[in-house]
């Protein structure tokens, strides 16, 4: 099952000509994880590079901060520019000598941009070094926007210099969670992901990836939905949500109070006011059953759409609150500068998320962040559960 799922994939992603094959991960971050460790170690066998480092856009996912922590390697991170893609020529200027691989998204998590992976993809061939299309949150929808009658983004193997590609099955795939898929342009790439030991008393040992046993049912269950859904299934799904999305993002960047993050391309987007606090909008958008998630850098709200929000009447119920709180907020607002008040939103706001983003050491946060996840495993409620 997982040889099938991997090679249906493959083929979503136009590599079989090539030779490209893959792998079924636990999730995307084993994904990402195995592409970073797999660079890692062909820097070093064929460059000689033995402090890599992976020049990627500051949008990309935490996984691969997570990655470069797990497996030594350094990060060089890359602004983006309003548009939200990473802009090519910038991006080369920070590889260095030391540098294995770059990274585009294919869309970012927090604005629901893809990258230009086609120039993304000639600078690693020209420099004969790795390229990594992070797909796992739209893998399963713009592979599909050309049959589904919407702009086509080539961001798969028909781009000579794009080498490996995450694609998760557990989001718009439909797959149980906990199933992931990293695709590798040659067998010899993705050698370096397998694990090999011929010395343990126990016997000979080998595993594909991170992961030792796995789940055989979330696995069953994701070659299930491959094959229920089939071509037919993810094009229509794909035309559903992007139609969906066109429409509450039309009627976004119709209200003058509101400003779109980036360029959204499949289903997610985000927006952000200078006239408003967002994280407030967010708040009373919550208690009339919506759950955005909070941007930082700029402050700002995220939202990415399933099939729940194509059934007839929800998306235009969501823009219609939007537009409701939206306009009700903007006029307290000006009653409150009326009177003299200093009001301040978004990040000068007052809310938790406006002002975490003024603390400048964020290695505070990082501290909290670890209290709070040592609390998640604390078996004694209260205090004394973050004290150690």
């Amino acid at each position: 099952m997982e040889a099938e799922i991997a090679a249906m994939v493959v083929d979503m992603y136009n590599g079989t000509e090539r030779g490209a094959c893959g792998a079924v991960t636990s999730g995307g971050t084993e994904s990402i994880g195995m592409a970073v460790k797999v660079y890692r170690d062909w820097g070093l066998n064929v460059l000689g590079i033995t402090s890599p480092t992976i020049v990627l856009p500051i949008t990309a996912h935490p996984a691969f901060d997570k990655a470069a922590a797990f497996y030594g390697v350094r990060l060089i991170k890359v602004p983006v520019g309003k548009s939200g893609r990473v802009d090519p020529t910038v991006l080369e200027s920070y590889i260095r000598q030391d540098t294995v691989a770059i990274v585009g998204s294919s869309p970012t998590f927090p604005h629901g941009t893809v990258d230009p992976i086609a120039e993304l993809s000639e600078i690693a061939y020209n420099r004969g070094i790795g390229m990594h299309v992070d797909a796992c949150l739209g893998g399963f929808i713009i592979p599909f926007m050309a049959e589904a009658g919407f702009a086509d983004h080539v961001v798969d193997f028909r781009n000579r210099g794009v080498t490996t590609i995450s694609a998760d099955t557990h989001k718009y795939g439909y797959a149980p969670k906990g199933t992931s898929v990293i695709l590798y342009g040659s067998k010899e790439l993705r050698a370096y992901q397998f694990f090999t030991t011929a010395e343990w008393p126990g016997g000979i040992y080998c595993s594909p990836g991170a992961s030792g046993s796995k789940a055989g049912n979330v696995i069953a269950g994701a070659w299930a939905s491959l094959l229920h859904h089939g071509r037919s299934g993810y094009v229509d799904a794909c035309r559903r949500l992007i139609t969906t999305r066109k429409f509450i993002t039309d009627a976004i960047e119709a209200n003058p109070s509101l400003e779109l993050l980036g360029t959204p391309t499949a289903s997610v987007f985000a927006f952000t006011s200078s006239e408003i606090d967002v994280y407030v909008l967010n708040d009373q958008l919550k208690s009339r059953g919506w759950m955005l998630t909070p941007l930082q850098f700029p402050a700002g709200l995220q939202f990415s759409l399933t099939m729940l929000q194509t059934s007839p009447g929800v998306a235009e119920k969501l823009v219609a609150d939007i537009k409701e709180v939206t306009s009700n907020l903007k006029a307290e607002t000006e009653a409150r500068r009326a009177k003299g008040e200093n009001v301040r939103v978004g990040a000068q706001g007052a809310t938790l998320y406006g002002s975490q983003q003024r603390i400048p050491d964020r290695t505070v946060l990082n501290m909290v962040m670890a209290q709070y996840l040592n609390g998640y495993y604390g078996t004694r409620h209260g205090s004394d559960n973050i004290k150690h």
